[in-house]
């Protein structure tokens, strides 16, 4: 969790930071729940972003066996009832829960199925029951006995429950449980593709089902092998195109989940296409097929994306503080994160328009409960700076400055501040802010470094006492190192995450003071970074106008029929419509001929297994 930081009215004590060598790669991100977003340095290409595709976690699942209870004792679904009924539910509900019947649950589900785990003996109850268990269950079960539960006791079941009737989303979404544990593993990529084909076989195709098919998407995303990404976009598309038909043809109403689904797969599928893009290209430069392609799945994702919870003052004084005027502000809010938060070059060729658009993406992802994308963001933007032709110029290198300075006053707003700073993208901004401070010694001679920056550089060379030493963390140690060498500065000692998160905003205060910005200490923590936002590109860097707003506003304006957007949009690769496969994203993108395409898709999705017991049964991680 995120908590806001300190804002400049916040009491917030001077600190200081370290400049760094600029030239480090940019990985692409890992997909997560929340998201699929990772760095490292300075210099390299930007990544694409998405969101996993729901699974109800074991909670949920539990509830709606509650809510099966309630519907036969009392004839009526506790979402229909009103009144003293509704309250009725409320109370068992709660009371189930805070109970500790749950937790009591869990324990036993999971001391009885540890136990059978060495065996052969299946599970006991419908697929809801025992989706239910082996929820439970793997959540905490060491990983050399899930491979012998999922060989054992999990096949037996599954042998089971596929004799009893069970449909193949039913024992799909079983498996599917135990092997999110080690996704990414050959294992489970290999389980993983045995269920693509697998669940082919079933005609009743309902969102739900679909759903199926975009979890084993995800699941294939996560593997290094490139063959994976192709078979994740083709799950992707299969379920996309299902949702599309079934929306074409008015067996779904475009709202609610169906607008969700629609929204994170597309994200998820434009992510997946950028993988491939860039695994291809192998350094050139995407061509506009490409680009196309992507940009038309973002469109989608940002005109289906649901607005956040925000007050309608709230959403407006945001947006005016980012110099993006547009109603409803909500909306506008969704639209600047979808699009903001991932390739910015999709949509424009101005690197400093690329980086404001981060940077506002940034921005509004936090009024989304995901502020933890906000340091990547920030990290993304400054990059993007550092490829511009004036990178040498005084309002540039000041400008990286404060983006990254940014990035790490989000950082270090985590829970578990230091852990998530050094772990996450905050170590990185603190990276590339050192090697702001160097540009700025050898470029800029008529004004003098700011004091605090050279503070927060001190505590970042100080750091490096308290961080653990992890491989992925030496190189970044090494520049920072080289950084504080080339400023001819001292470590400080660092004492507490507080003491650096006070350095940072006293570093930002003195950028903004001293390059003739205005400080407003009311302000809170987020709009206060909006402010800045628009004040490093609008002043400091001389852009009063932001030519992407137009566009921005036009996005937010086709979100009064998203339904249709998505139709029209997505017709280029659902049609023909009587195709089993539809044209694809990867022949509009050119990068398989249509022969190829339908050939891959036929061998993915063709190859429908019988069962999926002699695939558990052999099951390696």
């Amino acid at each position: 969790m995120t908590h806001p930081p300190a804002g400049p009215g916040d009491g917030a004590a001077p600190r200081a930071g370290v400049p760094a060598d600029e030239s480090a790669q940019r990985l692409v991100p890992l997909r997560a729940a929340t998201s699929k977003e990772v760095s490292t340095s300075e210099s390299a290409p930007l990544p694409a972003e998405s969101a996993p595709s729901d699974q109800q976690t074991f909670a949920e699942l539990y509830e709606d066996r509650l809510r099966d209870i309630w519907r036969a004792v009392h004839g009526t679904t506790p979402d229909a009832v009103v009144g003293a009924d509704a309250e009725g539910w409320l109370l068992v509900r709660d009371a189930v829960f805070a109970a500790g019947f749950l937790s009591t649950l869990t324990e036993a589900v999971l001391r009885r199925s540890m136990e059978s785990a060495a065996g052969d003996e299946p599970l006991d109850g419908d697929a809801d029951i025992v989706e239910l268990q082996v929820a439970s269950v793997t959540e905490n079960m060491p990983e050399a006995m899930l491979e012998r539960f999922m060989r054992g006791p999990l096949a037996a079941t599954v042998e089971r429950l596929e004799r009893q009737g069970a449909t193949r989303e039913q024992v799909a979404d079983i498996i599917l449980r135990p092997l999110r544990r080690v996704v990414g593993r050959p294992g489970a990529t290999v389980l993983s593709m045995h269920l693509l084909g697998y669940v082919q076989a079933q005609r009743n195709r309902t969102l739900a089902y679909y759903l199926t098919v975009a979890i084993i998407a995800d699941m294939l995303g996560e593997s290094a092998d490139p063959e994976s990404s192709v078979a994740s976009v083709i799950a992707y598309h299969c379920a996309v195109r299902g949702v599309w038909r079934l929306v074409a043809e008015d067996e779904v109403r475009f709202e609610g989940r169906a607008r969700r689904f629609v929204s994170t797969n597309t994200t998820n599928l434009a992510t997946e296409m950028w993988k491939l893009i860039e695994a291809v290209q192998l350094g050139g430069e995407p061509g506009e097929a490409q680009h196309n392609v992507v940009r038309n799945l973002k469109t989608i994702a940002a005109v289906t994306k649901e607005a956040p919870a925000v007050e309608d003052g709230d959403a407006t004084t945001l947006l005016e503080a980012l110099g993006v005027p547009a109603s409803p502000p909500q909306a506008a809010l969704a639209v600047i994160r979808t699009i903001g938060i991932g390739v910015a070059d999709l949509w424009s060729d101005d690197l400093l328009d690329q980086a404001r658009l981060l940077s506002t993406g940034a921005v509004a992802a936090a009024t989304m409960d995901e502020a933890d994308r906000m340091p990547a963001a920030f990290f993304n933007a400054g990059v993007t700076l550092l490829q511009s032709p004036q990178r040498e110029s005084a309002p540039v290198i000041w400008a990286r400055m404060v983006l990254n300075l940014l990035g790490m006053r989000w950082a270090l707003a985590e829970d578990d501040a230091l852990e998530a700073f050094i772990a996450g993208d905050g170590l990185d901004c603190a990276v590339n802010l050192l090697g702001s401070a160097v540009e700025h010694r050898r470029h800029v001679r008529d004004r003098p470094m700011p004091p605090e920056v050279l503070t927060v550089a001190g505590l970042v060379l100080g750091l490096q006492a308290v961080m653990p030493d992890r491989p992925q963390n030496r190189l970044k140690l090494s520049r920072i190192s080289g950084s504080g060498r080339i400023l001819e500065i001292a470590p400080l000692r660092f004492t507490d995450p507080r003491q650096l998160a006070a350095a940072v905003e006293a570093a930002l205060t003195t950028l903004r003071v001293t390059t003739g910005g205005t400080w407003q200490d009311d302000a809170g923590a987020l709009l206060d970074t909006a402010r800045t936002v628009r004040w490093t590109f609008e002043d400091l860097l001389d852009r009063p106008t932001w030519p992407l707003a137009a566009r921005l506003t036009e996005l937010v304006a086709m979100r009064a029929d998203a339904g249709k957007v998505f139709l029209e949009v997505y017709a280029e690769y659902a049609q023909p419509y009587d195709d089993p496969y539809g044209t694809g994203p990867l022949v509009r993108a050119r990068m398989l001929p249509t022969r190829q395409w339908g050939e891959r898709c036929a061998r993915l999705l063709g190859t429908v297994p019988d069962s999926m017991v002699g695939a558990l049964r052999s099951f390696s991680i």
